[in-house]
């Protein structure tokens, strides 16, 4: 029984983080017209880099001050 039901679980699981994911994309404003998704999706792109670099170091001062 539990050999049917993982194929239907792994099912239901996918759908539902494809659904997550397009609704946030419809929150962020993302799925609108084609001109201001791609404004939106270029403006979050360029941001990410340096939120990546902070979030980087920020991680490794926790990491020092746990070792401490």
């Amino acid at each position: 029984m539990a050999a049917r039901l993982l194929p239907v679980l792994r099912f239901v699981v996918k759908g539902s983080l494809a659904g997550a994911a397009v609704y946030v994309a419809y929150d962020q404003g993302l799925l609108g017209s084609g001109a201001e998704g791609v404004h939106t999706v270029m403006s979050a792109l360029s941001v990410a880099p340096s939120r990546a670099c902070e979030y980087t170091s920020e991680g490794w001062k926790y990491v020092k001050d746990l070792v401490k």
